[in-house]
């Protein structure tokens, strides 16, 4: 009588193909849905630190009774157009829409991943000492894939107040202010 030993209770070549050809079709299933959950983090990283910036500039220009400015800022001093890359919040005392060597870096934000595009304002946000914003500003944050279901947009009303943009209808496309659908173009 042949005793049956631990060796010989394995799988067999059958099963263990098979168990490796489920694994794939999981893994195929669920591969595109994890890269799409972790974009969507991904952008939604990123606005949030552009929104958190721009809230302190204002916070602080209340605070402090003193104008701030939000621009974007390769060299952290002078202000730029190309919103994706690093944004700098500074006390621009003599309006010059550059921070000058007396004029103290208040806050930063890193560049944007390399995905990322951000089109915003010609010129820096501005902030006055009641909160209120030199003039309405809007920022549309999208992937260099233009793919305007991950677009997203902040909103600064000459209030000073400070909105993300909202999927109203539910179709996936954030809406700009009139409710028409964000759209990434190459900016």
């Amino acid at each position: 009588m042949v005793k049956k030993t631990d060796l010989d209770s394995g799988f067999t070549l059958l099963e263990l193909l098979v168990s490796i050809a489920l694994f794939y079709i999981v893994l195929g299933i669920a591969a595109p849905s994890a890269k799409r959950i972790i974009d969507v983090h991904k952008i939604a990283a990123d606005i949030n630190h552009t929104n958190a910036i721009i809230r302190y500039a204002r916070t602080y220009a209340i605070s402090h009774y003193q104008t701030s400015k939000v621009c974007p800022a390769f060299d952290h001093t002078t202000c730029s157009t190309d919103w994706a890359q690093p944004l700098i919040v500074f006390a621009d005392s003599n309006s010059n829409n550059l921070r000058d060597a007396d004029e103290p870096l208040l806050a930063a934000r890193a560049a944007l991943r390399s995905q990322h595009k951000m089109k915003g304002p010609k010129s820096p946000i501005q902030f006055y000492e009641s909160g209120e914003n030199a003039s309405p500003a809007s920022l549309t944050l999208c992937p260099v894939s233009n793919d305007n279901t991950l677009a997203r947009a902040l909103y600064v009303s000459l209030q000073g107040r400070i909105r993300l943009s909202i999927d109203h209808n539910k179709d996936g496309i954030h809406e700009r202010v009139k409710r028409v659908n964000l759209v990434c173009t190459s900016f």
